[in-house]
């Protein structure tokens, strides 16, 4: 009985802290990786296109 509790009590905290924050850096960063996934883009249809 005591060892469920003490599972149960640790179960429920640590899943929901992690979500909230990457939306946040996605929107600052957005612009920024904008530009950095056109140049990465070009270079896959360059080598794509090559052969």
């Amino acid at each position: 009985m005591v060892g469920v509790g003490v599972r149960s009590q640790h179960t429920p905290a640590p899943p929901q802290p992690t979500p909230a924050p990457p939306r946040r850096a996605a929107r600052r960063g957005s612009q920024e990786e904008r530009g950095i996934i056109e140049e990465v883009v070009g270079k896959i249809v360059r080598v794509i296109f090559l052969p």
